[in-house]
């Protein structure tokens, strides 16, 4: 990607449908109008070209307070499927506390966490034009605003990966449901055990959903037919936890608007790392970003890639986490997730016409 950098980033320039100079707080301006590295070992790199036959309705997904969404589905409707008949995250509710304390002359001064996510899936209008489904997947989880923990993933959509849409919610709903488990041991697990157990369970319930529908079965099964990428967030008292696999985008941004990526792709062109591959959790890149009370307010953006691609170089994303953070502390976060499912339509009109997935997580101290 290129260097110049505008007052805003620039969309891709597409022949026909791509006006330039366009960015997000354009579209703001305009929805408003209209209402770590992997190990060498990788075993496979998969082509990413969509190629399916039905087209699936696109929600948005929001979550403020003691809930969980699912592509837009509520977390209770999510975990009660066919596949999925427990929901695992109300044990966890109450894992975490929200206080922390500060001391001012002999007294102890109790400053409270708030956080809070909201964000949206929609298919991509060239998908949309084409009749190909959404790929993408989109699962938040928070609990009396104590923690946030946001996955999207991206099915790869090949004629390989013809049930990849599966795949991806599979993805974003399992590794919520760890992760969320998981709150009190992350950064003695985020190496080895939790991209294990993602591994391991999403296989598992691949096989589950792969017999059910009554599939060709082959050996060794064929995981490839349901590949995915995934990133997922979860943010806590004082830290930040991220993991990703495939290509996405993580991204954070202070509280002087300034944007931080938080872990680096390995993409190569249009192929990307899977969670099909065997030994799948040895290629997913985890980190820990501390936070403090002091650093609020932050935001926390992650998207797939339809997004980033959206535009024509790396300074014109980044603005993006700047415009929402502006949006966010002039309109409160409700009102920007309000706002997300039509300003990513439009972005994909303008510029990738790919599915997007995006969860945002903002972090403050409570009023």
């Amino acid at each position: 990607m290129g260097e110049e950098e505008g007052d805003f980033g620039d969309m891709q320039d597409i022949p026909e449908t791509h006006p330039e100079n366009a960015s997000i707080q354009n579209l703001f301006d305009k929805f408003n109008d209209v209402n770590t590295e992997p190990d060498d070992d990788m075993e496979r790199i998969f082509d990413r070209d969509v190629d399916d036959d039905e087209v699936i309705c696109e929600k948005e997904a929001k979550v403020d307070e003691d809930d969980s969404v699912e592509d837009g589905i509520p977390a209770q409707d999510s975990f009660s499927d066919s596949d999925n008949d427990e929901d695992e995250e109300a044990k966890e509710s109450s894992k975490n506390g929200d206080l922390i304390g500060d001391s001012v002359e002999g007294e102890i001064i109790e400053q409270h966490w708030n956080f809070q996510a909201v964000g949206a899936v929609i298919t991509g209008a060239t998908h949309i034009r084409n009749g190909l489904p959404c790929q993408d997947s989109l699962f938040i989880s928070s609990a009396n605003a104590k923690y946030a923990v946001a996955c999207v993933a991206d099915g790869h959509g090949s004629k390989s990966s013809p049930y990849s849409d599966e795949g991806a919610k599979d993805a974003t709903r399992i590794a919520s449901e760890i992760i969320v488990a998981s709150l009190d041991n992350l950064t003695a697990h985020k190496d080895i055990w939790l991209p294990k157990q993602i591994e391991a369970e999403w296989k598992k319930a691949i096989i589950e959903r792969h017999e059910k529908a009554e599939r060709d079965l082959a050996n060794p099964f064929p995981y490839i037919q349901y590949g995915t990428t995934l990133i997922a967030l979860a943010v806590l008292e004082g830290l930040a936890f991220a993991l990703q696999i495939g290509d996405g985008n993580i991204l954070m941004v202070d509280k002087s608007g300034v944007v931080h990526p938080i872990l680096a792709t390995n993409e190569v062109g249009e192929d990307t790392e899977s969670l099909c591959l065997d030994n799948a959790w040895k290629h997913m890149r985890t980190r820990i970003v501390p936070i403090d009370i002091s650093d609020a307010p932050c935001m926390f953006l992650i998207s797939t890639d339809g997004y980033d691609k959206s535009f024509v170089d790396d300074a014109g994303f980044l603005k993006v986490g700047t415009d929402y953070f502006n949006r966010w502390q002039e309109n409160g976060i409700s009102s920007v997730g309000d706002e997300l499912e039509g300003l990513l339509r439009q972005t994909s009109g303008m510029g990738s016409g790919d599915d997007i997935a995006l969860a945002l997580v903002v972090v403050e101290k409570k009023k």
